[in-house]
């Protein structure tokens, strides 16, 4: 909700908390933090990056296909967040493994 409410700053408190929230709670079209945070990357680039590196770190599964077959990359890309899709790529260099899957496709290709 902080996220969506363009709170960044609580958004990465409450992570920080991370033995009192589950940040791998799902929305009701089963959508997870990182789906949302794309919607609203562009708000505030800067703290939208630690919050995806937050998650990462948390074991957030960045590649969760919600019930409308998206994963957060499609969202990304739907929504135009190049910073989003940027720090993508850049978690992939920087931990040397594929974190989030840039290769999935959804049901429109």
């Amino acid at each position: 909700m902080a996220i969506l409410s363009q709170k960044f700053d609580v958004a990465l408190q409450l992570l920080k908390m991370k033995e009192e929230i589950d940040p791998n709670v799902l929305n009701t079209i089963g959508a997870n933090l990182v789906h949302l945070l794309f919607v609203k990357y562009d708000k505030d680039a800067l703290l939208s990056q630690k919050i995806l590196r937050e998650c990462v770190n948390l074991g957030v599964n960045v590649n969760h296909i919600d019930q409308i077959h998206a994963a957060p990359i499609h969202i990304a890309l739907r929504k135009k967040q190049v910073e989003a899709i940027k720090d993508m790529v850049a978690l992939n260099v920087e931990y040397r493994k594929p974190v989030f899957n840039l290769n999935l496709t959804d049901k429109r290709g």
